[in-house]
């Protein structure tokens, strides 16, 4: 797959275990892409959300049971464990 490139498929028909290589090969010939709307297109490894602080919310809402999707518990826990946030949502 490393040898063939996917430049010139349009998007609606990669899948999304090739959506990476899509992106690395537009890299390679173009200097601005959308990656989010790449992804949302594709279906792959998308989380909504404009900065780092939605995107954790999205995920909480999404992923969190209901007694965990208090977001400031899960910052202020991380924090005081001196561990990066995103890390915590993360994992």
């Amino acid at each position: 797959m490393e040898k063939i490139t996917l430049e010139n498929t349009p998007v609606q028909n990669i899948p999304g275990r090739y959506g990476w290589k899509y992106i690395d090969d537009l890299k390679k010939i173009k200097k601005d892409i959308n990656i989010p709307e790449i992804q949302k297109k594709i279906g792959f490894f998308y989380i909504p959300g404009e900065t780092e602080l939605e995107r954790q919310k999205n995920m909480i809402d999404k992923y969190a049971g209901t007694a965990f999707r208090d977001q400031k518990m899960w910052i202020e826990e991380s924090i005081s464990e001196s561990v990066d946030p995103s890390f915590v949502l993360c994992v």
